[in-house]
């Protein structure tokens, strides 16, 4: 059975006395028009005092038993087919949505900002680290061989007294230049 082929019903007097007799107060598959009234105070907007409104929910649920012939037992299934609220006081969602959005874009901006600021400093580490372990300011771009070591630049090396490598000591037979593409 489809909602085409629903009985219709009005939100009347006369569905609550449907509702009465029906069993459980639950009708199946049945279409329901009309317009709503607040249960009480209408609601009213607190930046403008002139907007008032009622909320409105509409949920539609399916249930249904559905056999599982592993187990060879019924299951009851239940799922939403359809959820949807309304408010007449749209200007004021409008404002608090416009809001949210804002705050969520300045969020995810300093999220960007944070992770720009980290590769930066990444930059600068990885910069620092091909410094030279001597004068710290110059790249490396010698190999000290026999140990391999590049720790230092050429005007460095030049400038030591004892032909060892600053970082394990080994004395230093031969220098490749190193040329950064």
């Amino acid at each position: 059975m489809g909602l085409v082929d629903a009985p219709h019903f009005t939100i009347d007097g006369k569905l609550k006395d449907i509702l009465k007799v029906t069993p459980g107060a639950c009708l199946q598959y049945a279409v329901i028009e009309g317009a709503v009234q607040p249960a009480g105070e209408p609601l009213t907007s607190h930046f403008q005092k002139e907007f008032v409104g009622v909320l409105q929910k509409f949920l539609l649920r399916e249930h249904r038993l559905v056999w599982n012939s592993l187990s060879r037992t019924w299951t009851d299934s239940e799922r939403v087919l359809h959820h949807r609220v309304n408010a007449a006081l749209a200007i004021a969602s409008a404002l608090a949505g416009a809001a949210v959005l804002l705050w969520v874009g300045r969020r995810y901006y300093d999220h960007l900002k944070d992770g720009w600021e980290q590769e930066r400093r990444e930059l600068e580490r990885l910069q620092n680290e091909n410094a030279c372990v001597i004068c710290l300011s110059q790249p490396r771009n010698c190999v000290l061989l026999d140990c391999g070591h590049v720790c230092c630049c050429r005007s460095c090396f030049q400038a030591l007294q004892q032909r060892r490598c600053p970082m394990c000591r080994e004395r230093i037979t031969q220098v490749v230049p190193i040329f950064h593409a």
